[in-house]
This record gives structure tokens, sequence and C-alpha cells, in this order.
């Protein structure tokens, strides 16, 4: 009798077993209900869970190479590979990691049936010329192909050159106006144009003026392969607030594909104050550089404004304007030095709990910016550029 309790038992209990092991393996879908996963997750850097024998997926790829050719820089390649599944089970694709975060891969269905396909998408975006070689990995439940490399390579060219990409003007005396220039070659067409050009900050544009020329024969000579050209003259007017400034101008070209470009204009107009500050300012650039602030802490900064001489008893410092309204500036009090030196402090605040913000200094996030009104007859006003991006 004995014997049987135990044999009895012995039963029970592997058929416990075996259905614990069968949720966990296959997991239980109640009627009408999701899978219930058992366990721990699978981790996103692994393979998804293998197939159980006899139900396996298999993976047909004809080819995990693309050669893009030559590529337009500024332009984007994009290959579609073709996944099969040939195999007797479902075939389950996941992202893996890619060797370069210009490389992105889309799968459209991940999830794929006996018989069945899907494209994975991987896209290049060139960043500078010359030849590249890049991948993306894709991770599959194939026992036989559970890390795949899918490698895209090619030659970036362009047909054109800019130079130089950025005009920099160094110390400009207040009511006074310069003149630099940029060159855009082009290596394809007879007959180059620069269109629609347009200013990042409206606001400023006022202050410079922009010239179009055909480059001539002779100017041509100087750059090899060149059928012709722009000359891209830029003035900087009297008027801008002192202090540092930064500048975009973005156009078009007339060639195929109309590609775009950007003229960075940087320099700073000389003033009878001077800005001095803690290790966040960058006092060659005149940017405040805040960078990466969390909302819930905020950031707060102190410049000081340094006056000497006769501007001592002129100077009386407001804020004329902030952008955005986010950001805060309180201008403190006259702090005598010396008898022909002071300096006002001037705090700069971002408060806790502003929302997320991007003032990076990039064509869609500007450099936010404040303008002080001096009381001074030749610097009557003045600008500060901060640079942050608030993340929550």
């Amino acid at each position: 009798m004995r014997v049987w309790i135990i044999a009895g038992a012995a039963l029970l209990v592997g058929i416990v077993g075996g259905w614990f092991w069968t949720v966990a393996e296959l997991g239980l879908r109640p009627s009408g209900g999701e899978r219930i996963q058992w366990g721990w997750p699978a981790s996103p850097l692994t393979s998804p869970a293998l197939a159980l024998p006899g139900h396996e997926p298999k993976l047909v790829l004809e080819n995990d190479e693309f050669n893009f050719g030559s590529i337009e820089l500024g332009g984007k390649g994009r290959h579609a590979f073709v996944f099969k599944n040939v195999g007797r089970g479902p075939l389950v694709l996941t992202k893996g990691e890619t060797s370069c975060v210009c490389t992105l891969s889309k799968i459209d269905h991940p999830n794929v049936a006996p018989g069945g396909s899907t494209i994975v998408e991987v896209e290049w975006h060139p960043k500078s010329r010359g030849p590249f070689r890049q991948s993306a990995q894709v991770l599959t439940n194939d026992p036989a192909r559970q890390r795949l490399e899918l490698t895209v390579y090619g030659n970036v060219v362009s047909s054109y050159l800019q130079a130089p990409e950025t005009i920099v003007f160094s110390s400009i005396a207040p009511n006074r106006s310069e003149t630099a220039e940029s060159r855009v070659y082009s290596f394809d067409s007879d007959h180059l144009a620069v269109e629609d050009p347009q200013w990042s900050d409206k606001s400023l544009a006022k202050f410079f003026d922009l010239a179009l020329t055909p480059l001539t024969a002779d100017q041509l000579k100087e750059e090899e392969g060149a059928k012709s050209g722009v000359l891209v003259y830029v003035t900087v007017k009297p008027g801008l607030p002192a202090g540092a400034f930064a500048e975009r101008i973005r156009f078009q070209l007339n060639t195929p594909g109309n590609p775009q470009l950007q003229l960075a204009i940087e320099g700073h107009i000389a003033s009878q104050v001077e800005l001095q500050g803690g290790p966040e300012w960058d006092a060659a650039r005149g940017i405040l550089m805040l960078d990466q602030v969390r909302s819930r802490e905020g950031a707060k900064a102190v410049l000081y404004l340094m006056i000497r001489g006769d501007a001592l008893k002129q100077a009386d410092f407001r804020v004329a304007k902030v952008v955005p309204t986010t950001l805060k500036a309180t201008v403190g009090k006259l702090q005598k030095l010396k008898a022909d030196v002071g300096r006002v402090p001037l705090t700069i605040e971002i408060p806790p709990g502003t929302p997320s913000e991007d003032h990076l200094g990039t064509p869609i996030a500007p450099l936010a910016r404040i303008f002080l009104d001096t009381g001074l007859p030749d610097n009557k006003q003045m600008q500060i550029l901060v640079r942050y991006a608030i993340e929550e």
C-alpha cells in the first residue's frame, strides 16, 4: 500500500512540474486574454527566446551587405533587406546594436509567420566625405542565425564645396562695419546659384547685408575642377549690441536635389564693458555655457559687468529683453572696487520646474539671448549668449 502511495505522489509531482514547465516555456493564454509571461523578461540586447524543437523558424536572407556606391554629402542612403521565414515556426526579429548613430534599422513586421517575409530597412546619413562602412545588428530566434550583421558601405562624394563654412569677425569697433566672404563651388554645374537665403534670427538680420555674385574665371581656377561658383559677401552693419553674436544663413543650391547649406557667422562687437564670470563663462566666444540642466534642479550663474573710467559714471544697466522668457536675468547694484573701477553683478537663472527646452546653438535650437540697455552713448545695448538644454 505504501508503495502505491509513493508512486501516486511522484506521478502528481510530475504532472504539476510538467504543467509549470509548459507555462514557463510557452506562456499561458487565458480565454480572450494576453499571454502571461513567466520568469525574467528577456534583455533587449539578447536574442529572442528560441523555438521548441520541431517548430523552429528558418531565416533566409539573400545578402547581408549592400553597396550604396556614391552618395552625395548631405543626402542619405536607404536599403531594404528582405527576411524570409521558410521554417515551421514563427520568426521573431528584434533590433540590436548599430556601429554608428547615423545607421538606423527599421523592422516592418518583427513577427514573421512560416512562409512569410518582412523588410528590415537600413538608413545611412553621411556626415563627411570619403569611404564608409557601417553595420546594424538584428537578433532572431532562428537557432542557426541568432545574430546577423547588416552592412552598408560606399563612398561619400560632394558635387559642391563651401569654404569657409564659418565666417568669424574679430572684435569690431562700435558704429563700424566690416565685410567678409565665403565661396561655394560646383564641380558639376556650369550655372551654380545660391537661392532662398534665410537668417536664423530675423530680429538681427537688419544688422547684416548679404550680397551674392558669380565667381570670375580667375577665382574658379583657385579650386581645381570647379565649373562655376558663387561669392557670398556678408557685411556687419553698425548697430549690433555690444558683445558676442552668432548668426546663421541657410540657403539651397539650384543643383539636383537642391542641397541645403548653412553659413555660420560669429564675432564680437567691442564694448566699454567687460564681462567676467566663473568656469561656465566662455570669454573667447562670449557664451555662458550652462549645458545640460535638470528641470527639477534648475541652474544659476553670476556674471560681472566690469566698468572703468568715465563709463563708470554713465553706466545704467537694465534688462531690455530675454529670449526665451523662461530664462531670468537680474541686474544687481554697482560695487566700487577702485576709484575708477566698478562691477555690476548679473544673475542668470533657470528656475526649478522650467519645462524642457533646447538652446544648444543648432539651426533649430538657437542660443538663448539676454539684451541689456547700458546707458552708454557708444554701446547703448549689449547682448549675452547662453547655451543650455533642460531635461526632465
